[in-house]
């Protein structure tokens, strides 16, 4: 699935952009579902949903968590043919578990939070170029500082 040149891309620079990773057709149906989720009302024992202030102080949602069990369609389009499992635990070169599922919405006037990496919740050994310390925001990557 992924090509010697990518794998060796992740490697070299700890991340890696995969291009058309989903056929156009699939795409199309997660960004849907993926707007469904974002209009969730909010839930007290299921899904959980974050949300921040504009600078004109609207609120708009800024995360969803927990929620692939309450929404089979984006399931079976995220994980049913397992390209995610494989592509990570090649890129790892190890078995791998979905810890949780995340979603990050960034809108234009999102107030955002500071670049980090969520390093507590990989058990396996992130490559140094890829510490959390002093990182700072830079055309919208992260860098070590």
């Amino acid at each position: 699935m992924l090509t010697e040149a990518q794998q060796s891309k992740w490697h070299q620079d700890g991340y890696l952009r995969l291009e058309g990773f989903f056929d156009p057709a699939t795409r199309d149906k997660i960004s849907r579902y993926v707007e469904e989720v974002a209009r969730w009302n909010v839930s007290s024992d299921k899904w959980m949903l974050w949300f921040e202030k504009t600078s004109d102080s609207r609120k708009i949602i800024s995360k969803a968590e927990n929620f692939l069990d309450y929404h089979g369609p984006l399931r079976e389009a995220l994980l049913a043919d397992g390209r995610i499992r494989i592509a990570v635990e090649t890129l790892l070169n190890e078995k791998t578990r979905m810890l949780k599922e995340l979603l990050i919405f960034k809108y234009p006037d999102s107030g955002g939070y500071r670049p980090h990496q969520d390093i507590y919740h990989v058990p396996h050994r992130i490559p140094d170029r890829m510490g959390s310390r002093n990182c700072i925001h830079r055309r919208g990557r992260l860098r070590p500082g």
